[in-house]
């Protein structure tokens, strides 16, 4: 059993009095708390199923690692964690799990590390914690790193770089922000100075990637270190305000919340011991609406795939994130609230067909979480299937903006596939014409012939007089139309005709049949994106049976057929 050997006193000179909330915290269930003991340093998963913390509930009577899941209702009893080993060479409380609880990022002074304190890692895998691992450069540095939190979709790493560090305290730190890149973690840079003013530590990144928690030692709190809020706006963090129900004129380090908006603190039970109690925020510290997706990218035998997923802001015209599956091709996203996005999916290697999907988060008000199993369809010849996220735009041809990165998807996959041509076909729900222009919808014209029956003039019975006025008449309109021979034809047989006679006329036809122009939009725009203009036909079929459903609540579609013959 490793043993974390640390007295009660010390964690009170830590803590110091975290007293009760505004809002009257709620001790945790006795499965946590144990009369008697004490039990702190709370970390919560972001998906609030996981708790992790330190009790002098054991053997010894010495502080042990123990980790809770949420199940049924209620926090099941705990199991020892031994994966962090001796408390000797960690910073106490200085760990996190990620999202799902399925990671533990903590900071330890053990050999073979890059500095002094590191920033190290374990894995839940197959129901077994790996060995820790240590991250590496150039999150690690010859300096100290500490309390690093992960990002829900584990693209982003908050942390503490300081000047000194024990297990109990530290000093001159600063919170640093690294991204993942596709070669690994980027270079660390530090927040900027409004929110690293005096001594900065304990980052918590909440599950929604923008809302930060903190502790600080900075003025206008309540005591010598308070908790700290600041939100990421665009490329900017606001300016950072007190939490106020999480502070007490005492030292206060430690805060962590789940995606359910529960806070959990380390406060006092009434006999004077520590104790963790959980606390639902008031609305102001709660994380900003967000869906968190959490699933996996299979083929289609349901083996698990390397595959990309990215968010692209349709508004901003640019990835909001951009990550990779992990060995079972599960994946954590995270979709931000007040936009439009492209979220696609396709594997690595580029032999699965592509999926994309418009999400439209405009009107989200609350946090949302989905499971999604996504299905990457083996790419094969004559293989058929309809562009997802496109659109023209209203009442013509013309591509709308929406569709960039799906025709980009599909460029991508022509050009790693030489072999396939494309037939592009235009399909419509419902044809619509009229003689007039009666729906902004009826964009397109042509003339047609129809027949009418006129009466017949009765030429031999007339008088001269009256002979030479039909004579003068048919001149004049012969004189004005360029259809000359067919209205003279038409005379004359009006004039041969004992009774009426069967006319044919040019009528105006207004309809919204804009498929063929459709069709060859599509084809433009990927001759545009590289792809050779002959291995690309199209085609508009008007309102014909397609080969695939409509994609629900869309009336026009595109549907593209991959075939090895020219």
């Amino acid at each position: 059993m490793k043993i974390y050997k640390t007295t009660a006193a010390c964690l009170l000179l830590v803590l110091g009095s975290q007293l009760l909330w505004a809002q009257a915290p709620r001790p945790l269930p006795k499965t946590i708390n144990h009369a008697g003991y004490n039990t702190v340093y709370p970390a919560v998963s972001g998906d609030g199923k996981t708790l992790i913390y330190m009790t002098d509930y054991s053997q010894t009577g010495d502080f042990v690692l123990e980790i809770s899941q949420y199940q049924g209702g209620k926090w099941q009893s705990p199991s020892e964690l031994d994966v962090l080993g001796s408390s000797i060479v960690n910073n106490w409380g200085g760990y996190t799990l990620n999202y799902d609880g399925t990671a533990i990022y903590f900071s330890s002074r053990r050999s073979d590390g890059v500095g002094k304190y590191d920033i190290w890692y374990a894995e839940l895998q197959d129901g077994q914690w790996s060995r820790p691992k240590n991250i590496g450069k150039p999150v690690n540095s010859a300096a100290n790193e500490g309390n690093p939190s992960i990002s829900a979709d584990e693209q982003h790493i908050y942390f503490m770089r300081c000047e000194n560090m024990s297990n109990e305290k530290v000093s001159g730190c600063k919170i640093y922000h690294s991204e993942r890149g596709p070669r690994g973690w980027k270079e660390p840079e530090p927040l900027p100075p409004h929110i690293n003013t005096g001594n900065t530590t304990s980052p918590r990144i909440m599950a929604d990637g923008k809302t930060l928690f903190f502790a600080s030692d900075r003025p206008g709190g309540k005591g010598g270190v308070d908790i700290w809020m600041t939100r990421k706006q665009g490329d900017h963090w606001s300016e950072p305000v007190n939490v106020a129900p999480a502070n007490t004129p005492e030292n206060d380090y430690f805060f962590t919340a789940s995606l359910r908006s529960l806070g959990f603190i380390t406060t006092h039970d009434d006999n004077g011991k520590l104790i963790i109690a959980e606390l639902r925020l008031p609305r102001e510290y709660r994380t900003e609406s967000v869906i968190i997706r959490q699933g996996t990218v299979k083929d289609e035998a349901g083996q698990p795939l390397a595959a990309e997923a990215k968010i692209y802001n349709l508004e901003k015209a640019a990835y909001e994130s951009r990550l990779r599956t992990g060995s079972k091709g599960d994946f954590i996203m995270v979709i931000p609230a007040g936009g439009r996005y492209d979220v696609g999916y396709n594997d690595i290697r580029l032999q699965k067909l592509y999926q994309g999907e418009l999400v439209d988060t405009r009107d989200l008000v609350a946090p949302r979480r989905e499971y999604p199993n996504i299905v990457l369809r083996d790419l094969l010849p004559d293989m058929t299937f309809a562009l997802q996220v496109f659109a023209f735009k209203p009442f013509t041809a013309e591509i709308d903006s929406i569709s960039v990165q799906e025709l980009n998807r599909l460029a991508r996959l022509l050009k790693q596939h030489p072999e396939y041509h494309v037939e592009i076909g235009a399909y419509q729900q419902q044809y619509l014409e009229d003689s007039v222009p009666s729906s902004d919808d009826l964009t397109e014209f042509r003339f047609d012939t129809v027949i009418v029956y006129e009466p017949a003039i009765p030429i031999d019975t007339m008088a001269n007089a009256a002979k030479d006025s039909v004579l003068a008449q048919l001149n004049d309109t012969l004189a004005t139309t360029t259809q000359d021979t067919l209205l003279a034809n038409q005379f004359l047989e009006r004039m041969a005709a004992p009774d009426s006679v069967a006319v044919e006329k040019l009528i105006n036809v207004y309809h919204n049949d804009r498929t063929p122009a459709e069709a060859a939009a599509v084809m433009q725009a990927l001759v545009d994106r590289g792809i050779a203009a002959d291995r690309l036909s199209a085609t508009g079929y008007r309102d014909q049976q397609p080969p695939v459903p409509f994609p629900p609540g869309r009336q026009r579609m595109i549907v593209i057929h991959l075939t090895t013959e020219q």
